[in-house]
């Protein structure tokens, strides 16, 4: 990884530790929704991309713990129960 970028920044900013919560969301409507209520919440979004259907992602402050949320959905992913145990 190289250039600038949010894990970087968390780096120089804050030093080694822990970094965000990722929340994954089953269909980008949700996703979407999720985002439109952080933005509303006056929730500073520092991070976002998506890669047509495939997959969409927000990055938010949370200054209240000095992390990060990703927001996320992967269109490819499984069913839970065909990833977990």
């Amino acid at each position: 990884m190289s250039g600038p970028n949010v894990y970087a920044e968390h780096l120089a900013a804050r030093g080694e530790g822990f970094h965000h919560t990722c929340h994954i969301f089953s269909t980008r409507e949700l996703m979407l929704a999720a985002q439109a209520d952080l933005l509303a919440q006056g929730r500073e979004m520092i991070q976002s991309g998506s890669s047509g259907d495939a997959f969409a992602f927000a990055y938010f402050a949370v200054p209240e713990t000095g992390s990060v949320l990703e927001l996320l959905h992967l269109a490819a992913l499984p069913p839970p129960e065909k990833t977990i145990g």
